[in-house]
Order: C-alpha cells, then sequence, then structure tokens
C-alpha cells in the first residue's frame, strides 16, 4: 500500500517541502511548496519556525518526515583505515575520530559510511576510507525538540551537505576521465559544497555566506541609493559575474 514521505529543506529564505508517495516499485511527485520567511524584525528562529508551521499545516495526514541537519551542525572528517571489515570499522571509527575532534566522544553521536572512491591506492592495500559525520548531542535534542514544536518529528535526520547526487557532469570532454565534481548550492545564509566521484558524495563543506551577502554587495555598490527589496530584485534579475566575455554595464553590476 502506497504511503506518503515528506522532504523539508529548512532554508532561511524559505521553507521547502517535497511529498513524494512511495508503493511498491513507483514513487511519484505529489506536490512541491514552500513558505516564505517573513522579512521582519523578529527574530530569525521565530520567523523560520513559522514558516516550518505553516508548511507542516499543509501536509497530508500521516506523512513520514525526513529532515537534515545543516552543515554548520556537524564535524566531517575523511578517515583511512588498515582494513574494510564493516565489523571492525564500526568497533573503531569513534576512537579514530576523537583525535580529530574538539568534542569528548560521549558528548557527540556519530555515523559513517564506507566510500567506494579512494583515489590512488597501493597494489594489494586492504583498507578502505570512512566518510565520518559527528554532532554534538545537545545540538542534535535541541534541533529535534524545535523541529517537534512546529509539528515536525523527523523519522530520520539526514546530513544537509552530503545529499546531492549529480547525475552527470555539467560538461563533458572526449577523451577526459570525469573527475571530481563539486556541486556549490548558494543558499541565502548558507552554501554547502559537495565533493562528488561518479555519484558517490566523498567530502563536503558548508560556507556560512550566501546569497544575503550578494543583496549586501548590491546595496553598498548603488552607493545607498537601493534599498534591500531593490537590491534583492536586483540581484535576481541582473547579477552576474562580471569577465572578459561581458564587462559590467553599471556600477552595480560591478
Amino acid at each position: 500500500m502506497a504511503h506518503t514521505i515528506t522532504g523539508i529543506d529548512l532554508g532561511a529564505w524559505s521553507v521547502k517541502f517535497t511529498v513524494l508517495e512511495v508503493g511498491f516499485r513507483h514513487t511519484r511527485v505529489v506536490s512541491t511548496y514552500e513558505e516564505r520567511v517573513a522579512s521582519d524584525e523578529r527574530p530569525f528562529a521565530e520567523r523560520q519556525n513559522e514558516a516550518l508551521a505553516q508548511g507542516v499545516s499543509r501536509l497530508p495526514g500521516g506523512t513520514t518526515v525526513y529532515l537534515a541537519l545543516p552543515g554548520d551542525m556537524i564535524t566531517l572528517r575523511v578517515l583511512d583505515l588498515p582494513f574494510a571489515d564493516a565489523r571492525k570499522i564500526d568497533q573503531v571509527v569513534g576512537y579514530e575520530l576523537e583525535g580529530q575532534i574538539i568534542h569528548e566522544l560521549h558528548d557527540v553521536v556519530l555515523d559513517h559510511r564506507v566510500l567506494s572512491s579512494r583515489g590512488q591506492v597501493a597494489q594489494g592495500d586492504e583498507g578502505c576510507r570512512a566518510l565520518v559525520v559527528a554532532a554534538r548531542i545537545e545540538d542534535v535534542r535541541a534541533y529535534l525538540v524545535a523541529m517537534q514544536a512546529q509539528g515536525a518529528d523527523p523519522r530520520s535526520l539526514l546530513v544537509a551537505p552530503l545529499l546531492y547526487r549529480p547525475r552527470s557532469p555539467a560538461v563533458i570532454i572526449d577523451g577526459v576521465q570525469a573527475g571530481c565534481r563539486i556541486v556549490a548550492d548558494i543558499g541565502h545564509r548558507r552554501t554547502n559544497l559537495c565533493f562528488v566521484v561518479g555519484d558517490e558524495a566523498v567530502f563536503a563543506r558548508t560556507v556560512l555566506h550566501g546569497g544575503e551577502d550578494l543583496t549586501r554587495g548590491l546595496q553598498r555598490a548603488s552607493n545607498g541609493t537601493w534599498t534591500w527589496e531593490q537590491a534583492e530584485q536586483g540581484k535576481a534579475q541582473i547579477g552576474f559575474l562580471a569577465s572578459s566575455g561581458r564587462s559590467a554595464a553599471t556600477s552595480v553590476e560591478a
């Protein structure tokens, strides 16, 4: 029997929802929508939670919710291990990580995935490379409490900057093997960088800058003549990167 699942993207500009119907041998998109985060003087968390609650109220009853932890809440490391046995990896990955993070091991929750992409390895090397993610238990608990208070009780928490799976390279060059690709997802306040080899995410970073910084830059370039709303519109309608192929036509474009 088919059931619905919902992925929620908790953004700073808007909160986005995708509802899927999942059944035996089929998956279809039921609906996608977003709720804008209000741009008033209230604290950001209050405004974002308001948008989340509005979107959750539109969800079908009984849907299963999935959320992702933002990149600035997690620590991500790649560990090279001298063995590939799954049971051994489970036993040692926490201890291997402990020396690379600032928190005590008992203060974090962690998960890992063994990567198939290892780059150049020595002949006969039977080791593996593990991608490990850790987050402070208190941070995760507070995040879940905040989500549940708005009616979003997730079945699973994923890791936002590792969720990208591009199907093919943006540019294909004959005779050149596709290497590592970087997916850059520029949000309003965060930019996720996901490093992909083949169809596998092998590393990620989150930069705490995004479209909001571009809007501020446009305001500065206008010498104060643009309001915030005009700068937002300019970013969406005019914005581009000046280059040798196309020079800036105005001081705002520059």
